[in-house]
């Protein structure tokens, strides 16, 4: 099913999910078929929108298996997989020596995740600022200030500046 959906050429895709999955659409702050339309348009001007789409797709992917999933357990074509999870074994380590410690970008994403004013915007990018000095990042932070005011720019600088953290 997935396979067949996902062939589709973009605008028929959108028109598919909206009939079909309208509840993946609200996953996100721009799934909406105007943004998503925009978005794609631009795919070939910069990496944030190609990423943004690719991002959608592994998305929607995703959604649709798990959906599928969840129909054959309620219908009875599958057993639910609960049963054979094992749960992890979590190492303990004691005395981490703190020069050791992972960078951690978690809490000014958070913040970011959720467009706040410009006095906000700054000061929670200047802590990021002051822990990564990637210029593709720093770049991507300059350009989601610039776009304070326009979702689309700003939500695909920031699912982008996610991917370059990660990375």
């Amino acid at each position: 099913m997935e396979k067949n959906i996902l062939v589709q050429n973009f605008e028929t895709l959108l028109k598919i999910i909206s009939a079909y999955f309208e509840k993946f659409l609200e996953s996100d702050f721009i799934y909406d078929d105007e943004s998503l339309k925009v978005i794609y348009s631009k795919t070939n001007e910069h990496e944030r929108y190609k990423y943004f789409i690719e991002n959608f797709y592994s998305s929607l992917k995703e959604y649709i298996y798990y959906t599928k999933d969840d129909i054959d357990i309620f219908t009875g074509k599958k057993e639910s997989d609960f049963s054979e999870i094992e749960l992890p074994i979590i190492p303990i380590t004691r005395g981490l020596n703190k020069n050791e410690k992972d960078v951690s970008y978690h809490y000014e994403l958070g913040k970011l995740s959720t467009k706040r004013n410009i006095h906000d915007f700054e000061f929670f990018s200047s802590l990021l600022k002051s822990k990564c000095d990637n210029c593709k990042v720093l770049i991507e932070l300059n350009y989601m200030q610039e776009n304070l005011n326009n979702d689309i720019e700003y939500y695909c600088a920031y699912k982008y500046l996610r991917y370059l953290l990660k990375n």
